[in-house]
């Protein structure tokens, strides 16, 4: 009987020392890592849409208004929309995004 409990308890810290341990996928390339986070995007400036009624600004395909978030910008949010550049906050932070104001003469 004792080898019996003497072989359970060691049949178990076997297994629990090994369940810590990540497999690693046979087929997987040995050079292989984990990406890190992503980085945070680049906030492009579309559009501004201005009526009498409503401000838009489409910034990386979002069409926002003020006080909005930008999706996966971490916190940047629209502070005011005029007709040449948006004002953005994020914190203590703010900042300006303008239009591309370049143009093409012939």
């Amino acid at each position: 009987m004792f080898k019996v409990c003497g072989f359970l308890i060691l049949l178990f810290l076997t297994a629990a020392s090994s369940a810590d341990e990540r497999l690693r996928d046979p087929t997987q390339p040995l050079s292989y890592s984990v990406a890190g986070p992503k980085a945070q995007q680049t906030l492009v400036l579309n559009s501004i849409l201005i009526s009498s009624e409503r401000k838009l600004a489409i910034i990386n395909g979002q069409t926002l208004r003020e006080n909005d978030v930008i999706n996966g910008s971490n916190g940047v949010r629209i502070k005011h929309i005029s007709a040449n550049e948006v004002q953005l906050q994020q914190g203590a932070r703010q900042w300006k995004l303008s239009l591309n104001t370049t143009s093409v003469r012939q």
